[in-house]
């Protein structure tokens, strides 16, 4: 704050007087990155008139003289390369009264400015050189309403020159998106941005996502040091609370941002990759893996994304990786879901299982329809066809669907589900799977040889690619 080499003495006979006003942006940011905050430094960041420089030194030495401390001498050194832009603002009266709601004459609004020291001059306003905040016609208007008195205001309604504002289709998803989880039983829940190190720890993030995360140069503490690049740890550390707090029935749904270090292109240059995620944190004695599922397959219905495949994942170190699955619209993932990995539990000492999705809602946005699609009623009849085949224990019943559907083109409608049966006479590890299918053409109706063929095809298929053995 000074030096010793500076300081007045008891033998001082000179002193010279110094006035100066800093850049507030500067003094602020220089203050904030030592962490030396001053009486001087709060004052200098709000931005202070550099026409006060010379006054506050004349007064200062007017003052010594005055008290007898010494006598001031000729001359003075002034450095004022950029003069002060006095702001002269165009006088509307109309325009004060719009603002405020009022009916002031013009000579009542002068009579006001006048008492603030606020000249006008042929219809301009002349904001005085220590009014450095007085920059446009409201900053008027906001005078003469706090001299004229806010008690004084009357109350009207929002008026606007444009049209009422309507919900965007991301705003209109993610409102329907609420009101299913709402629906569901689920409560929202708002986390914050950051995260530590450990939070990533105790969530076993990999490395892989780690090094996405932002580190933040100023942060509060050590436990909000990284902006997230995932929202595991934010709903873990909630899931965490309610189990200590002994809650037995917790379904949680939260709707933010995150973060990661990869850059993306914006109007001004580039930011980090920002991305909204529905995330969905559950733990009770009646949710299992695919209640979980059904719930995000009601939200994709309802938004109408109907092509979309379920993919086992087992990469993803947070979630167990027999009970968790991924799902996709083309090659994006547009959804994770599945059990949490039993040693995330045990770290944030849960002895129930839970169950985690993260949806992305940047990617729903960009598959989601706003209006359904309607088909008359069909003018022939369905086939039904019943199909079950043996495959071994390895085989996922999408990759069995993937190919039904492949081979039958547009005439398959549906494809259900119905039975998966294990039996020491099918063999070891092996399974049987059975679809009931629905077809049916919009032009004609369907004969038994055409469905053949197609049922020998797709038989044809599953034993070629999978190794299945059609079951009888």
């Amino acid at each position: 704050m000074g030096g010793l080499n500076s300081e007045i003495e008891a033998d001082t006979k000179t002193v010279v007087f110094e006035s100066a006003v800093f850049y507030g942006g500067s003094v602020r940011k220089t203050a904030k990155k030592v962490g030396l905050r001053t009486e001087a430094s709060s004052r200098f960041e709000k931005g202070l008139s550099a026409e006060n420089a010379l006054r506050a030194a004349n007064r200062a030495v007017e003052l010594v003289e005055q008290i007898g401390a010494g006598e001031a001498v000729e001359g003075k050194i002034d450095v004022y390369p950029t003069k002060q832009k006095i702001n002269q603002i165009k006088l509307d009266v109309s325009k004060i009264n719009s603002l405020l709601g009022t009916h002031l004459s013009k000579q009542e609004i002068l009579d006001i400015l006048e008492k603030l020291d606020i000249k006008v001059e042929k219809d301009m306003v002349i904001a005085p050189y220590f009014r450095m905040d007085l920059e446009v016609i409201a900053d008027i208007a906001e005078e003469i309403g706090r001299f004229y008195g806010y008690d004084k205001l009357g109350t009207t309604l929002i008026k606007a020159d444009t049209t009422l504002g309507i919900r965007n289709k991301e705003q209109n998803i993610k409102k329907k998106v609420k009101e299913i989880l709402v629906n569901s039983g689920l409560s929202e829940v708002y986390t914050y941005g950051f995260v530590s190190e450990k939070d990533l720890e105790l969530s076993n993030i990999s490395d892989e996502i780690r090094k996405y995360a932002i580190t933040i140069q100023n942060p509060l503490s050590d436990e909000y040091k990284l902006m997230r690049p995932t929202t595991v740890p934010s709903m873990m550390q909630i899931l965490a609370i309610n189990a200590n707090k002994k809650n037995q029935n917790v379904k949680l749904f939260d709707v933010s941002r995150s973060y990661k270090n990869v850059k993306q292109e914006v109007q001004n240059g580039e930011v980090p990759l920002q991305e909204e995620i529905l995330t969905i944190g559950m733990y009770s004695e009646e949710i299992d893996f695919y209640v979980l599922k059904g719930m995000i397959e009601n939200i994709l219905e309802a938004i109408h994304i109907n092509h979309y495949e379920v993919e086992k994942e087992t990469q993803n170190t947070s979630y167990h990786p027999g009970r968790c699955a991924n799902i996709k619209v083309g090659i994006d993932i547009i959804a994770t879901l599945g059990e949490v990995h039993p040693e995330v539990l045990d770290n944030y000492m849960i002895s129930k299982r839970a169950y985690l999705a993260e949806i992305n809602i940047t990617k729903l946005v960009k598959y989601a329809r706003a209006n359904k699609k309607y088909t008359e009623v069909p003018k022939f009849p369905a086939v039904e066809r019943d199909i079950a085949v043996i495959v071994d224990e390895k085989v996922e019943v999408g990759q069995i669907e993937k190919i039904v559907t492949k081979k039958a083109k547009k005439l398959l409608e549906s494809i259900e589900l119905f039975d998966i049966y294990r039996n020491e006479k099918l063999g070891e590890n092996r399974k049987s799977i059975a679809y009931s299918l629905i077809f049916r053409d919009k032009n004609k109706t369907l004969s038994d040889e055409e469905i053949n063929h197609v049922m020998e095809a797709i038989i044809s298929e599953l034993e070629k690619v999978l190794g299945a053995e059609l079951r009888k």
